[in-house]
């Protein structure tokens, strides 16, 4: 079974779904994560993926933002310990920070039309 990244699954579903910069964003994210931090996911996506497949499809924006909320499924936050030595966040602003690449995923899909 191939499971996606986080984030590569977040970016195909947002290109599926008619959000194409939300979807570049979201590469993004993939990138720096995966440079990062070489594990692909974290054990709880792992399991959720396999166990719950239906549950991992997006259908709405509500949906988005609950999976790119949750920390559990996140390389980072399940890797480091707090966000101070968070290496994703050293690079692109930590998640909660006004103008963090995280916060500008959230409002740019929050703020953008579907296209399809």
């Amino acid at each position: 079974m191939n499971i996606p990244r986080k984030w590569e699954h977040i970016a195909n579903e947002c290109k599926r779904l008619g959000y194409p910069e939300s979807a570049k964003i979201a590469r993004k994210i993939d990138r720096i994560l995966v440079k990062f931090y070489k594990r692909k996911y974290t054990y709880y996506w792992k399991y959720h993926w396999k166990e719950y497949p239906e549950e991992m499809k997006i259908n709405s924006k509500e949906e988005f933002f609950v999976l790119a909320e949750n920390n559990f499924y996140c390389v980072a936050c399940d890797f480091e310990i707090n966000c101070y030595e968070c290496k994703f966040g050293e690079k692109t602003g930590e998640c909660d920070w006004k103008g963090s690449l995280w916060k500008s995923f959230m409002s740019t899909l929050k703020k953008e039309k579907r296209v399809k």
